[in-house]
């Protein structure tokens, strides 16, 4: 095939997962609880701050099965804040 050339066209559509969404938030026998929903895919990071300015990853889910469950016990802070993060 001298001086012959195959080429194959295709598209690559890349699309923004989904922001996490918590529900179902309360607490138990004194476990703290939420359930997180989203895009199957990415990682999930659990974060928490007792200011909201100062972050911790408490958990990070790899490619979890969504929806996920997330149980903290509850601790003796005056507030407690969380958030979840998608990963890379």
């Amino acid at each position: 095939m001298t001086g012959r050339c195959l080429h194959d066209y295709f598209t690559v559509t890349v699309l923004n997962p989904a922001k996490p969404v918590l529900s179902g938030a309360g607490i138990n026998n004194g476990r703290f609880s939420f359930t997180v929903n989203g895009t199957n895919g990415p990682d999930y990071i659990v974060l928490t701050s007792t200011n909201l300015a100062n972050w911790s990853p408490l958990w990070t889910n790899l490619s979890p099965v969504l929806p996920f469950s997330y149980t903290n016990a509850v601790t003796n802070h005056d507030q407690l804040f969380y958030q979840v993060l998608l990963g890379s």
